[in-house]
């Protein structure tokens, strides 16, 4: 578990820090450092050689806070799980591209686009097979190629990302007008923000019950490794709804700007 924490505590930390939450990121030359950095840093040994690293890097971007990551998860996870996460870590890093280059473009973020990016660039799936090694799931290969298995992987992705949007997008909203997020996006497609998040969690809603439907669906086959994946997964759910309804990152004021502060009385 500890192992599985320091992945999201990673990706929060990195993602705060050159993609959304920085003053100096949403800049797409930025990002674009940043994404290749990583994937390079996925990439394995003898592949494709990876993206150019530079050695201010390896400190800049915490390659070997990543590296250990990968070194330790590699250490307890199957052969088939670490490659599947290897190759999930990599779409995850491209996906940061999509909202810094539609802005560069001079276009809105889309929320046709964001939705069909939202499924990696929150990192749902990366952290799904985490969850798989960390639990050791006895799922194999063939067992999460089967339809239900990969309807069930990435509808709880979907999940952990509309339940985040519904309960952070207050506190982003307030902290970046740039921070995309599911009631932004329906927001910007002209509805209030009142209805746009009750629009929000009518798809959360939608989303949860048809991952119920291929939950129960997947247990009828009788196949225990998929029983096992729908175990993994049900209390990954649950772990994130708890973590959103009680985290401190969404449930505290933010900090006053530099101009509230000279109003504010010592």
């Amino acid at each position: 578990m500890k192992l599985y924490t320091e992945w999201p505590a990673f990706g929060f930390s990195y993602d705060g820090q050159f993609m959304d939450e920085s003053t100096t990121t949403n800049e797409a030359a930025t990002v674009a450092e940043a994404v290749m950095v990583m994937i390079s840093a996925c990439t394995p040994a003898g592949g494709t050689g990876g993206a150019p690293v530079y050695a201010h890097t390896d400190t800049e971007h915490h390659v070997p806070v990543m590296r250990d990551l990968l070194e330790r998860t590699a250490a307890i996870a199957r052969p088939d799980m670490f490659e599947r996460l290897r190759t999930h870590m990599m779409l995850w890093w491209y996906s940061h591209l999509y909202e810094p280059l539609v802005r560069a473009s001079g276009h809105r973020v889309g929320l046709a686009g964001f939705c069909a990016n939202r499924v990696y660039n929150i990192a749902s799936l990366p952290y799904v097979t985490v969850a798989q090694i960390v639990a050791d799931c006895s799922a194999t290969a063939e067992d999460l190629a089967h339809p239900y298995a990969v309807l069930m992987g990435h509808l709880a992705a979907y999940e952990m990302a509309w339940c985040n949007d519904i309960h952070s997008g207050d506190h982003e909203t307030k902290t970046s007008k740039d921070i995309t997020h599911l009631p932004g996006a329906l927001a910007a497609e002209g509805l209030t923000p009142q209805q746009a998040m009750a629009q929000a969690a009518e798809i959360h809603d939608t989303t949860m019950r048809t991952y119920l439907r291929a939950e129960r669906a997947a247990i009828a086959t009788g196949n225990p490794r998929l029983a096992d994946y729908a175990r993994v997964l049900r209390a990954w759910i649950r772990g994130h709804y708890d973590w959103c309804r009680d985290t401190h990152r969404y449930m505290a004021p933010l900090a006053p700007s530099g101009e509230e502060r000279l109003t504010q009385p010592s």
